[in-house]
């Protein structure tokens, strides 16, 4: 099997990071948009709901209320996944359990800098990662290869360019 680049190791990592923090800060959101006024209580809960929460069964009362309610609204969404979705969730969670600290810091840095890009600039990052995904093993080889041969000033001479190439293309309609 041949070892991926750094920067690419790093690119795919970052982009499975972006899936698994859109899904976090989603979560996130909905949950604090959908609360109720007052959090469910135990009883309140669902029979299916209350398995998924099983672990707080003995405290689930005593949590925090805006924890409470994030809890519920989470469970809420889980029980409407498809089993295919409900399986990708469960293998982008197990990636991001099992990566470092470090990783995982680096990912929300990386999230942060493409959330402060323009529209324009995301797209374009989506479109090249788009590409990435499409190209052969060889390709994909070949690449990390040619990108390794290169001085530090030539990748970013090289980077700057990419970055500065015509602009992504339109969905088709």
């Amino acid at each position: 099997m041949a070892v991926m680049p750094k920067y690419l190791q790093t690119r795919c990592a970052w982009v499975q990071a972006l899936a698994v923090l859109a899904l976090l800060l989603t979560t996130t959101l909905a949950g604090a948009a959908d609360s109720p006024a007052a959090p469910p209580t135990w009883e309140q809960l669902g029979p299916e709901q209350r398995q998924l929460l099983e672990r707080f069964a003995g405290s689930w009362d005593e949590l925090p209320a805006e924890r409470r309610s994030r809890l519920a609204a989470g469970v809420a969404r889980w029980t409407q996944l498809d089993p295919e979705q409900r399986e990708a969730a469960r293998q982008r969670f197990s990636r991001w359990q099992k990566i470092t600290p470090e990783q995982r810091e680096l990912f929300r840095a990386q999230f942060q800098r493409y959330a402060a890009m323009s529209p324009e600039e995301q797209a374009r990052v989506r479109e090249n990662f788009g590409r990435f995904r499409e190209m052969s093993p060889e390709q994909r080889r070949a690449l990390r290869e040619r990108w390794q041969g290169l001085t530090p000033q030539q990748r970013q001479r090289l980077l700057e360019r990419r970055m500065n190439r015509r602009p992504p293309r339109s969905p088709a309609p």
